[in-house]
């Protein structure tokens, strides 16, 4: 590979980063948005219990969830937590972020 296609190639990869990197900063910005909004009235601010039910989100009862099965849970409810269908897959993504966040 010349020098020129791997500077144009590094100039590229460096762009995509630049791009990328305040999408994700977003992404966890929404991602915790969306869970004060939807989620800390009944799992609490931190996830720690404390709404109508006192169902925690704690690391404790999320260890060992895949992503996917988290996003499950939110998208179809589980036991008595309603389905939030209505939240589109990204914001899916950015919540279940959130959440894996909390310790």
């Amino acid at each position: 590979m010349s020098k020129r296609v791997r500077g144009v190639t590094a100039v590229i990869g460096v762009g995509l980063l630049a791009i990328a990197l305040p999408l994700s900063s977003a992404r966890a910005a929404d991602g915790a948005k969306l869970y004060a909004d939807n989620c800390a009235s009944c799992h609490g601010d931190k996830g720690q219990g404390g709404g109508p039910l006192n169902v925690a989100a704690s690391a404790k009862t999320i260890k060992g969830k895949s992503d996917a099965d988290l996003a499950k849970v939110i998208k179809d409810g589980k036991n008595t937590m309603p389905p939030f269908a209505s939240l589109s897959d990204d914001d899916v993504k950015s919540l279940v972020g959130a959440i894996k966040k909390m310790k």
